[in-house]
């Protein structure tokens, strides 16, 4: 997800990553739209971008047992193009968490089984998600999870819910009104449970966190705010 246009920076979880030294080093963010599992056709339809990442912040009490505070920001090289498939989108302030019953929108080529031989979806998913009240939960790992003031509750549709290879991914909430076509983003998608809901990390719980980042690295806090 980017947040901003000039020296660019995107957000993601923080649990997706390598966190050896080296890796921020030699990662990439591929900004594309194509069909994933014909990469050999060139059926590839709008201009690919690919940007090597330059840094990567985790949250500072992210756990990797209970995914409290699952976030990273990503500090890119250098920019993407923005375009159609390619842009940006603002922050909730401090504490705006979507409200009860709220529908919103995740976006991912997930596959919805844990099984090496299902294939990705060829399509991006655009999945609406309900936010309700966070339980206890039993995990699609067996453990259950008691969830941290840092996440969201989301409960997918029947025939369409966030699966693997989601994770990390974007929540977006409807910004006033819906009507209005603008959004901002008030998730990253974290963990699935055996029914059809999901953990979602809170970015209005760590706005404060990415501020102090985005000025201790020389970044203008305008540019994300809605």
């Amino acid at each position: 997800m980017i947040l901003k246009k000039k020296k660019m920076h995107t957000y993601s979880s923080a649990g997706g990553f390598d966190r050896r030294p080296q890796s921020s080093k030699f990662g990439n963010l591929y900004g594309s739209c194509w069909d994933i599992l014909e990469l050999k056709s060139n059926s590839e339809f709008l201009h690919a971008q690919e940007i090597r990442v330059q840094k990567i912040i985790e949250h500072p009490t992210f756990s990797p047992v209970s995914f409290e505070n699952d976030a990273a920001l990503l500090i890119l090289k250098q920019s993407f193009e923005l375009n159609d498939h390619i842009n940006v989108i603002c922050l909730p302030d401090q504490g705006a968490a979507p409200p009860p019953t709220s529908v919103c929108y995740a976006n991912g080529w997930s596959k919805n089984e844990y099984d090496d031989s299902v294939r990705y979806s060829t399509r991006m998913k655009r999945i609406p998600l309900h936010i309700g009240k966070c339980i206890d939960r039993s995990s699609i790992f067996g453990q259950t999870i008691y969830p941290h003031t840092s996440f969201l509750c989301a409960a997918g549709l029947r025939s369409l819910y966030i699966g693997d290879g989601d994770g990390g991914g974007p929540l977006a909430c409807p910004l006033e009104n819906p009507r209005e076509n603008r959004y901002q983003l008030s998730g990253i998608l974290s963990l699935k449970f055996v029914n059809l809901e999901g953990l979602v990390s809170d970015v209005s719980s760590m706005r404060s966190w990415i501020d102090q980042e985005m000025t201790a690295n020389n970044f203008d806090k305008s540019y994300y705010t809605a």
